[in-house]
Parts: structure tokens; sequence; C-alpha cells
């Protein structure tokens, strides 16, 4: 009888185990899906909770990721105002000058790539006046992953408005695991969904454009026209230049992602 009765309280107590490590299962699960749900930092399609190859992807995609350079290069500055407005030879008569906007766009941007985590350098972070081999040379150097010149527009005629991204020929694709035309394409349907300019297209960076002694991936935004009365206005204000760096930050992640995707690949997208 006693043994019975033994018997019959180990069951009750296994029982009652069970029951409360199912009750304490059900209320992590319940806390981790109410976690991910309020914290907007995650996405829907995100996998790597369910799946532990997926988190080791995941890991490895984000340390890839981290693995990578970019130089920051406002262009212009200090001597070189670059693009003026109005065009006059009397510096007291300049309202606007590209340099300037150049400066605030890129600082904007470090900014948020540093808060990202990704690894980030700028050609200068002042009005300094710089030779274009100062800003190559310092991308070499440092081994960057990808260059990111940030100019702004001017045409003869002020009807002219939009935002285009121009790109070096491809050198060495395979080895940096994306294209100059890709990332610029990239980058340029990051900058136009952001701002909502004019998609004036991705180009072809010329000789004289004097780029080609960088080893890596090069993208030059021309953010909008300084000569154009409406670009020029949004140039003008804080939340535009704002909306300029974060479309810039938004193609740089999507293209350092893909270089991080494509690393060791033989072949990459045109």
């Amino acid at each position: 009888m006693i043994k019975d009765f033994k018997s019959s309280s180990y069951i009750i107590l296994g029982l009652a185990v069970i029951v409360f490590l199912l009750i304490a299962a059900s209320m992590l699960t319940k806390a981790v899906s109410t976690h991910v749900a309020d914290n907007t930092s995650y996405s829907k399609n995100n996998t790597w909770l369910n799946s532990p190859i997926d988190a080791i992807n995941s890991i490895t995609q984000k340390h890839k990721l981290r693995e990578k350079l970019v130089v920051i290069d406002p262009g212009h500055g200090g001597d070189d105002p670059g693009a003026i407005y109005p065009h006059n030879t009397d510096p007291k008569l300049i309202e606007v000058k590209e340099k300037d906007f150049n400066l605030d766009i890129s600082l904007k941007l470090y900014d948020l790539l540093k808060k990202s985590g990704i690894r980030v350098e700028m050609t200068r972070q002042d009005d300094r006046s710089l030779r274009l081999e100062d800003r190559y040379e310092l991308a070499n150097n440092l081994n960057a992953s990808l260059f990111v010149s940030i100019h702004i527009n001017s045409y003869k005629m002020s009807s002219a408005s939009g935002t285009s991204t121009y790109f070096n020929p491809s050198i060495n694709a395979v080895s940096y695991g994306i294209s100059g035309k890709r990332a610029a394409q990239l980058l340029q349907n990051e900058l136009i969904k952001e701002l909502g300019t004019i998609d004036v297209g991705v180009k072809e960076l010329t000789p004289k454009m004097k780029y080609s002694n960088t080893r890596m991936p090069i993208v030059l935004a021309e953010v909008a026209y300084i000569s154009n009365e409406s670009d020029r206005k949004n140039l003008s204000t804080e939340a535009f230049r704002m909306k300029a760096a974060q479309g810039l930050y938004d193609g740089i992640i999507k293209i350092l992602n893909e270089m991080a995707a494509l690393d060791g690949a033989s072949t990459t997208k045109i």
C-alpha cells in the first residue's frame, strides 16, 4: 500500500513538473514574440530566431559587413567652392556654395553609418582644400571597400534638376563583390526614393573626372542642382539634406550587404 502511494505521488509530481514546464515555455514564447513585435528594429521576415543555421548566417553576414570600410568624400572645399549661386566674381554676392552642402550631407551620413557600426572615414570633416589625389590616395591607403563622393550639380540652363549617380568602370568588380555600375544603381534608387527628385540616371565617370587611380568601386552622387530654383530651395533646408544623407545611407547599406553576400564569388551583377 505504501509503495503504491509513493508511486502515485511520483507520477503526480512528474505530471506537475511537466505541466509547469509547458506553461513556462508558453509564457517565454509569448514574451519573445511580444518583444519582437514591439521592437521596430526587427523585420517580420527575420527567421534567425527559428533556425540555428539562419542565426549563424546572420552573424556571419553582420561580421562581413563590419569588415568593410567606407570612405566618404565631401566634394570640393577650402579655396574650391564647387558650384555656386548666383554666378558672380564677387564672393560677397554668392548666396550658396556647393562645398557647404556637400560637407553637411557628408557629416550627417557619417553619423548614420557610425551609429550603425559601419567602419567609415572622411576625406575632410571641415572646410579645407584637398587635391583629388589626396582623396583617392587616402581611400587606397586605407584599403577601403567603397568610395562615396558627394556633390551638387549645376548647369547653364536653370530648368535642369534632379539626382544622378556616377560610377567608375569596374576594374576589380569580382574582388570587391560588386561592380561600380551596380553600386551606383543601388545608391541612385535609394536617393530617388528618399528625395522624390527627378531620376537623371546612372552614368559612367569620364577620364576627365580623374578617378581612375582608385582601386575600389566609386559612386559619385550628384544630389540635386544648385542652379535650379526648386532644387536649391530644397538643398537650403536641413530636412532635405537629412533625407539626402538617409538615402545615401540606405544605398550604402545595400551595396555593402551585396558585397558581403558575394564575397569570394567568381561573378558579380552588372
